[in-house]
């Protein structure tokens, strides 16, 4: 029994992803997702996909994008070159995501003198979700410092 397998062509896959993004609240709720995939599987006939197909794209993009994030590491690393890593993550981490602040592309070099000591920028580490978290809230404090310190000039 050979079932032909869908081939993703860059509309429908273009097509998904909106369908993905306009759904991704209902993929994070309690009941079973199997009523979503029906759901875009019925608005993407024109494409031709199943439900299961569907499924098995988002599992795979899904999939794909936490292997590029690890790829990058935790200090962000060198961009990813995968060609939906930013839709994906625009869909995963939605408004948490976290933006490019303004100050970051601020001119620090007059500013040496301020923020010589290294040890207030916790380093990257394979540590603990606690530990990262820690850093997180180091790392936030040494940008809100940058920002009072900005404000003052």
């Amino acid at each position: 029994m050979s079932e032909n397998r869908f081939v993703w062509s860059s509309a429908s896959l273009g097509a998904l992803l909106e369908e993905w993004q306009e759904n991704v609240t209902g993929f994070r709720g309690v009941r079973k997702n199997s009523h979503i995939y029906k759901e875009i599987a019925e608005n993407h006939k024109e494409y031709g996909p199943t439900a299961k197909e569907i499924k098995n794209k988002i599992h795979n993009m899904t999939k794909k994008y936490r292997s590029e994030l690890t790829k990058m590491g935790s200090s962000g690393g060198s961009p990813s070159r995968w060609e939906h890593f930013q839709a994906v993550q625009y869909i995963l981490q939605g408004e948490k995501k976290i933006e490019r602040s303004p100050i970051e592309s601020t001119d620090f070099s007059t500013m040496t003198d301020v923020f010589s000591d290294e040890s207030q920028i916790p380093a990257p580490s394979t540590c603990s979700r606690k530990r990262r978290s820690d850093q997180l809230n180091e790392l936030l404090e040494v940008e809100k410092k940058k920002l009072a310190v900005m404000e003052r000039m």
